[in-house]
C-alpha cells in the first residue's frame, strides 16, 4: 500500500483554497439573492430604477408587430418595455382625421369570463343563420384578456415641427373626437350631438373607459359649462357593438370597410367564408345614454377616475342601505383630501373623504382605477386554516390601484401610481416614489399624461398595460409587470422621505 504523505505547506495551501472557494460560494449566493429580490420589486422597490436599468427596453416603433404577440415577446424578456403606438391616420384611411393626432390614450380589457359568455349567449341565430353564429362565437373569444384602446383624436397638437397651434380668439375651430381601438384592429369613432358651448372647443376630451353591468362607459370632459368652462360629461354603450362588428345587422348601415385601400392590413372576420381576411373596419358609434356629472359647479372639472365599488353602507343618506354589495359606479374626484363620489340615478352623492398629512395637496388624477393585490412578507407564522390558504411565507392585501401625476408648470409631469383600501372610507394607503417614462436618453421632464390603467396576464405573469399621451403629440404604451409597479408602493407615512 502506497501511502501519500501531505506536507505541512500543502495543507497551508488546500486550507487556503477551500476557504477562497467557500467565500466565493458565499458571495454567490449573497448576489443572487440581491438579484432575485431586485427582479420581485422589493418592498419600496423605485419604478425609475428599473427604467434606467437592464430590465428595461425601449421599443423602436418600426419594430412593433401589428398584432398582440409583441408584448409576449418583450415582456418575457424585461419586467418594463415602452412601445410608441402607430398614429390612427397611419393606420386607416379616413380624410377627415387627416390633420389629427392621435394622444392620451387610455385602455381597457374583458377580463370576466362571465361577461365574455353573457356576450356570447345574447347573439341570436336566427339573425346569422346557425352556419355563422359558431364563428362569430369563437371571434368573440379572442377578446377575452387583450387591450383594447381609447384615443383622443384632436387636431391641436404639440409634435415638434407640425404644431398645430391652438387659437385663444377662435376656440371653436379646436375639436376633440374619441376612437375606441379593439384587439382585431377594427375602429370606431364615438360620435353624439355637440355637447360644448358656443365659442368653445368642441368634442369630448380624454376618455376613460370601464365596464359595468355589460355596458361600456366612456367619461370624459367637455367645455359644456359657462364661459368655456370644462364639465365630466359620462356615456353608455352596448359593448357587444365592440364585439360582433361588421356582421350584425343593425349596426351594417355604420360600418365602412377600410380595408382595400394602400394602407398596411389589419385581420378581419369574413363570416360568409368563414375565415379570416385582410379588412380594416370602421363604425360610428353613438351612446345609448349621455349624462352631466355635476359637483362643484364652479370651477373645471377634469381627470375623475372611475371606480366599480360595493356599497357599504356608510353613505351620509340611508336611503342606499337597502341595497347593500350592490356594485355601482364611482369617481375618484381628488386624491387629497380623497374624495369618493358615488354616482346613481344620475346624481352625485359623497361617501368618502379623508385626508392625508403625508402627502402633497398637488396630486392630480390620472387613469381609471382597478383591482389588485399586493403581497407581504409574513411577519409570525402560520396560525390559523385560513392563513395556510396564503401562499406561504407571504399574505396577500386587495387593494384599488390608479396613476395620478403631478405637474409642474405646463410642461413637466411626474407620475406615480397609488392604492386605497377596497372598503370605507377608501383612505390612501400607498404611494410609489415619482418616475418618469422613458431611458436615460430621455429621461427629462416634459408631458406625460398617464391615462389608462389594465391588468393583462401574459404567459401566466400579470402585468399593468399603462397607456400615455407624450407632449399633446404622441401616444404610448408601457407595459410593466405586476410585481414591480405593487412593490414600489411605499406606506404613505414613508411618502415624504422617499421624495
Amino acid at each position: 500500500m502506497v501511502k501519500f504523505v501531505v506536507s505541512d505547506k500543502t495543507r497551508r495551501i488546500i486550507y487556503v483554497v477551500l476557504k477562497i472557494v467557500f467565500v466565493i460560494i458565499l458571495l454567490a449566493i449573497v448576489v443572487t439573492i440581491l438579484i432575485i429580490a431586485k427582479r420581485r420589486g422589493g418592498r419600496g422597490q423605485n419604478v425609475m430604477e428599473v427604467f434606467l436599468d437592464d430590465r428595461f427596453k425601449q421599443v423602436d416603433p418600426e419594430e412593433k408587430p401589428f398584432d398582440n404577440e409583441y408584448s409576449k415577446h418583450y415582456s418575457s424578456q424585461k419586467d418594463i418595455i415602452l412601445i410608441e403606438l402607430k398614429q390612427i391616420p397611419e393606420q386607416y384611411n379616413i380624410p377627415s382625421l387627416k390633420h389629427f393626432r392621435s394622444y392620451n390614450p387610455s385602455t381597457f380589457t374583458i377580463y370576466e369570463p362571465d361577461l365574455l359568455y353573457r356576450s356570447i349567449e345574447s347573439i341570436d341565430p336566427s339573425r346569422y343563420g346557425g352556419e355563422n353564429v359558431g364563428t362569430l362565437r369563437r371571434r368573440l373569444h379572442e377578446f377575452t384578456n387583450l387591450p383594447f384602446y381609447v384615443y383622443r383624436m384632436c387636431n391641436f397638437c404639440q409634435c415638434p415641427g407640425k404644431k398645430l397651434q391652438w387659437d385663444k380668439q377662435n376656440r371653436e375651430l379646436t375639436l376633440s373626437k374619441t376612437i375606441i381601438q379593439n384587439p382585431l384592429g377594427e375602429l370606431f369613432i364615438i360620435t353624439h350631438d355637440e355637447l360644448s358651448k358656443k365659442k368653445c372647443e368642441r368634442g369630448c376630451e380624454d376618455a376613460r373607459p370601464f365596464i359595468h353591468n355589460d355596458r361600456l362607459y366612456l367619461v370624459c370632459n367637455s367645455t359644456s359649462g359657462e364661459n368655456c368652462r370644462r364639465e365630466m360629461i359620462i356615456m353608455g354603450f352596448d359593448l357587444l357593438e365592440f364585439l360582433s362588428l361588421p356582421f350584425e345587422p343593425k349596426f351594417a348601415e355604420k360600418t365602412i370597410d377600410a380595408g382595400n385601400h394602400d394602407i398596411e392590413s389589419r385581420i378581419g372576420y369574413d363570416l360568409k367564408n368563414n375565415g379570416k381576411i385582410n379588412r380594416k373596419y370602421i363604425r360610428e358609434v353613438r351612446p345609448l345614454t349621455i349624462e352631466k356629472l355635476i359637483y362643484e359647479d364652479s370651477r373645471d372639472q377634469k381627470n375623475w377616475m372611475p371606480v366599480i365599488l360595493r356599497d357599504s353602507g356608510n353613505l351620509k343618506s340611508n336611503r342606499y342601505n337597502d341595497d347593500l354589495n350592490r356594485e355601482t359606479i364611482h369617481f375618484v374626484y381628488s386624491i387629497n383630501p380623497h374624495i369618493i363620489l358615488r354616482y346613481d340615478d344620475n346624481k352625485l352623492t359623497v361617501v368618502a373623504e379623508t385626508s392625508n398629512s403625508w402627502l402633497p395637496d398637488n396630486l392630480r388624477g390620472g387613469s381609471q382605477i382597478i383591482w389588485a393585490k399586493k403581497w407581504h412578507k409574513r411577519s409570525k407564522p402560520i396560525t390559523s386554516k385560513s392563513d395556510s390558504q396564503e401562499t406561504s411565507g407571504y399574505w396577500s392585501e386587495d387593494l384599488l390601484v390608479g396613476l395620478i401625476h403631478t405637474r409642474d408648470g405646463d410642461q413637466a409631469y411626474t407620475t406615480y401610481i397609488y392604492a386605497f383600501g377596497t372598503s370605507y372610507p377608501y383612505k390612501v394607503k400607498y404611494i410609489t416614489n415619482g418616475f418618469i417614462f422613458g431611458d436615460k436618453k430621455s429621461h427629462s421632464k416634459k408631458i406625460q399624461f398617464a391615462s389608462g390603467l389594465a391588468r393583462i396576464v401574459t404567459n401566466g405573469i400579470p402585468y399593468f398595460h399603462i397607456t400615455y399621451g407624450e407632449n399633446d403629440c404622441t401616444s404610448k404604451l408601457c407595459i410593466m409587470r405586476e410585481e414591480i409597479a405593487m412593490g414600489a408602493l411605499l406606506p404613505v407615512e414613508q411618502f415624504k422621505s422617499s421624495k
